[in-house]
């Protein structure tokens, strides 16, 4: 009929022209992901005291005691290594089924984007937010398919925020129990909370918005009040011993934004445009003009900003200037969040709840980010959410632009998006080698052969399991309860007595030049190398360190001093 519009079939070529590079990012991840799936080793540093932490639950042995020489946990909750506990019960508990769990967090976390998109009516703008997620696979510490928590949080937060934006009868309980599920994997989330039920009772209605907060927080909250019954350190471990560690709160500001516009510069842009246009548009005329004009103010800012961030070497991984324009891209989001508030409250109208909703979620998770990035030994793990967030928002914003020169830019930006990140994944980095599996099987075998009694693998925990012996801590753990002012003691002093006396058989260590301090080195001084490449076994991300000597005691027990342990700023293995 005359009165209907149709739409010239090239345009929807521009719509869907991204999708060359997003299938080439999306081929890439999924090889690496699937050459990595069946390694038996530690390709991250942590991995193998994960699986000792879901080796423990499967045996019904609590996790958050008194640190000794025995064990010690790691600062996360208990809900990643359960759900590994469970699938190692009916298939086998190894690397390959916690790598699984990761993967199905992140498979997951890319079909929130999906629903999202479908939920707007537009689907190829929720695949697209799926791959932009998925291409962040350099830039997250390549921790999506690592036996580590921070995949299967990764997806219970992403449907979480789905809930949370969803209307619909039961949807604002269902998310409230979903975020109490993401806080049993990794607790740093529950400041999700409040920024969520302020959106839900600002788009819907304060019951609603009470009935989200009461769904997350009383099942967290018992949770926690009952392994903090059953342990007594629970709370310890989560809360008081990260909070006496120190922070370099350089990697915040401008670390954060910088690392963010190395991995997503496009997207950014992209979601802070249209945020800033969603809260302007609708305003009078004054108003928007006005706040227009500090948005422009705010961004120029970006130049000298610039000059400043450049003086200030090796905090982001971004080039200064792009990293003062994401600072900026960030601040005038919040300008226009502000602008759009004073507006509509001399107007005496409501303000848009899902825009302003979304800029204060948006805003709790960039500090999130940045309070975790700054803890010493915060990895680049811990940029998922917001990696996450800006991966949401594609199919949030894509409609919002419709006429044609619109849709170009868009299309524009996700190309650039795909490009950044195909020119980001070094393949051949990440995968393990043949020779990596012959290192690992030949130091599994020498250890089985030639230490009798415990083994202590403080680097590799899992090695000794592998081996028929009891596996212990990881280092990391006893670094984190070794802070002078630690709420909880013993662990350090344990582990030096242990090894004045003794106790184990053997100790596997690194490098020669490597100390592992607490006594261990002057009682194991009879170190014999196990024949490898300089290569083999190397971890693939995080803090590269390989078992491959194992240290005998000396013939009499070592009468020396406690050792001061090695500085807690050679942590890096993620949070």
């Amino acid at each position: 009929m005359g009165g209907v519009k149709t739409e010239r079939p090239w345009v929807a070529w521009i719509d869907w022209s991204p999708a060359l590079p997003a299938a080439l990012v999306v081929v890439q991840v999924a090889s690496i992901i699937a050459g990595r799936l069946l390694a038996r080793f530690d390709l991250e540093w942590m991995e193998g005291g994960m699986l000792v932490h879901a080796l423990r639950l499967s045996r019904g042995q609590p996790l958050y005691i008194d640190p000794s020489a025995q064990w010690i946990p790691y600062v996360y909750p208990p809900g990643y290594a359960a759900v590994v506990a469970a699938a190692g019960s009916v298939f086998g508990l190894d690397y390959p089924v916690g790598r699984a769990v990761s993967v199905l967090g992140i498979l997951a976390a890319m079909a929130a984007s999906v629903a999202f998109g479908r939920r707007s009516g537009n689907l190829r703008a929720g695949l697209f937010g799926a791959v932009v997620l998925l291409g962040t696979y350099p830039q997250s510490g390549a921790f999506f398919d690592l036996v580590r928590p921070d995949g299967l949080s990764a997806g219970l937060l992403a449907w979480t925020l789905y809930l949370a934006t969803d209307r619909r009868r039961g949807t604002a309980a269902a998310a409230g129990l979903l975020l109490a599920a993401a806080f049993v994997v990794k607790h740093h989330v529950a400041l999700l909370g409040l920024p969520l039920a302020l959106l839900i009772w600002s788009r819907e209605s304060w019951r609603r918005g009470l009935v989200f907060g009461l769904c997350a927080a009383v099942p967290a909250g018992t949770l926690s009040a009952l392994l903090e019954w059953r342990s007594g350190h629970f709370v310890d471990y989560l809360l008081r011993v990260p909070s006496v560690h120190p922070h370099d709160w350089e990697r915040l500001f401008p670390g954060v934004p910088g690392e963010l516009a190395a991995a997503q510069f496009p997207a950014l842009v992209l979601l802070s445009a249209t945020l800033c246009w969603w809260l302007l548009r609708d305003l009078p005329r004054v108003a928007r003009l006005g706040g227009a004009c500090l948005v422009a103010l705010t961004l120029l800012a970006a130049v000298p900003l610039s000059r400043v961030l450049s003086d200030v070497p090796g905090v982001a991984d971004a080039p200064a200037p792009f990293t003062s324009a994401a600072v900026c891209l960030v601040l005038a989001s919040a300008v226009a969040v502000f602008v759009h508030l004073a507006a509509r409250r001399f107007e005496r109208r409501s303000p848009d709840g899902l825009a302003v909703g979304a800029a204060l979620v948006g805003s709790t998770v960039l500090l999130m980010t940045g309070i975790m990035r700054s803890h010493n030994g915060g990895f680049s793990n811990v940029l998922i959410p917001s990696h996450l967030l800006l991966a949401l928002g594609v199919p949030l914003v894509d409609g919002r632009w419709r006429t044609v020169p619109q849709r170009v830019v868009v299309a524009l930006a996700l190309w650039a998006q795909f490009v950044l990140s195909l020119a980001q994944l070094d393949r051949e980095h990440f995968l393990p080698t043949a020779d990596d599996h012959a290192a690992h099987a030949r130091l599994v075998a020498t250890i089985r052969d030639t230490c009798e009694g415990e083994v202590f693998s403080p680097y590799a925990p899992w090695l000794a399991y592998q081996a028929g012996r009891e596996p212990g801590f990881q280092l990391i753990a006893l670094w984190d309860v070794s802070h002078p002012t630690t709420p909880v003691r013993g662990g350090p002093r344990d582990v030096t007595a242990a090894a004045n006396e003794h106790r184990w058989g053997c100790v596997v260590l690194p490098s020669a030049g490597r100390k592992l301090g607490y006594g261990v080195d002057a009682a194991y001084a009879d170190r014999r190398p196990v024949p490898m490449s300089t290569k083999a076994m190397m971890p693939k991300t995080g803090w590269r360190v390989r078992p491959s000597i194992l240290a005998f005691p000396k013939a009499a027990p070592a009468a020396s001093p406690p050792e001061r342990p090695p500085g807690m700023q050679e942590r890096s293995a993620g949070d």
